[in-house]
């Protein structure tokens, strides 16, 4: 059984994210640890540490905006990785905010990357579990990202607004540039 609790509640097991949050994401691709601590108290974001059956197997960060879900980081352990739960996070992130859209960037599945296959599987993990590609990719710091979401579209300017709220227009301003695809790309 997975259970989600707020890290707002939990502070003590701060260390197992962060731990997991530095071997889960590569450096280019992280936000200051200490402002993701700083912005849950400031802003209308969450993390939660997961449980399976009571042991602690990962950590979601997401970040809320109007009805729409910004899930901004979701790592398991390493151990438990392919063992489905992946699946049943994203289950029950769903029933936990049922009339809300949802919305993730990955990075793009670009084959002349070091880690091609992985981004391949972590893509068709998503759209197995009901995402799918938005209309458009955002780069942030030289990284292109594949906007995915789930329910209702999640638009552009949707999107940008979101993140103008949760990190400020300056810093969006400076690290962030949208991408549309070409036509017939999409």
């Amino acid at each position: 059984m997975i259970q989600f609790v707020s890290l707002k509640q939990q502070k003590e097991k701060l260390q197992n994210i962060k731990k997991l949050y530095l071997e889960a994401f590569p450096a280019e691709e992280r936000v200051p640890f200490f402002y993701l601590k700083y912005k849950l108290s400031r802003s209308s974001a969450d993390c939660f540490h997961i449980y399976a059956d009571g042991r602690w197997i990962g950590f979601l960060y997401v970040v809320f905006y109007e009805d729409i879900v910004f899930v901004f980081y979701f790592a398991v352990q390493s151990d438990v990785r392919g063992m489905g739960y992946g699946s049943q996070i994203l289950d029950n992130l769903k029933s936990l905010y049922p009339h809300r859209r949802f919305i993730l960037n990955i990075e793009e599945p670009d084959e002349g990357s070091d880690n091609h296959e992985q981004r391949r599987k972590r893509k068709q993990f998503y759209l197995r579990n009901g995402f799918r590609e938005c209309r458009f990719k955002m780069i942030e710091k030289n990284v292109v990202y594949e906007m995915l979401c789930c329910g209702d579209d999640v638009t552009y300017p949707e999107y940008e607004q979101l993140i103008k709220n949760y990190l400020g227009n300056w810093i969006y301003k400076l690290y962030y540039k949208v991408y549309f695809p070409p036509a017939g790309r999409e």
